[in-house]
């Protein structure tokens, strides 16, 4: 609902509506000193069904009516205050985020009107 929301507002002053720095934003709060959070934050990162949730954030940008979206950053290692890249390492081609965005690339054509 917020895409559709950004979308309105977009609509209102006559812009398209681009993401920057897409993508999940799974982190711990600098304060947060919880051992245990960082091994399930790499854990989500690396599900399977990752792929699946970045497939579903895509379908919903573009039935919103969203254009350019660009993802956060192609390649970081993982850190305790985010996983932020589609891969690991450049050689994670296995790696959930990263089939995902290859797969929306490889599939997905131009959806809006002068793209």
């Amino acid at each position: 609902s917020w895409v559709q929301s950004s979308k309105l507002v977009a609509d209102k002053y006559k812009v398209p509506l681009w993401a920057y720095e897409g993508g999940q934003h799974i982190t711990q709060l600098p304060y947060d000193k919880d051992p245990q959070f960082f091994p399930v934050m790499k854990a989500v990162n690396r599900d399977p069904r990752m792929a699946q949730a970045y497939d579903r954030m895509m379908q919903d940008w573009i039935s919103a009516g969203g254009q350019t979206f660009v993802y956060f950053t192609h390649v970081d290692i993982a850190k305790t205050w985010g996983i932020f890249g589609l891969k690991e390492s450049p050689a994670d081609d296995a790696a959930p985020k990263w089939q995902a965005a290859m797969r929306q690339r490889d599939t997905v054509s131009c959806w809006w009107a002068g793209c």
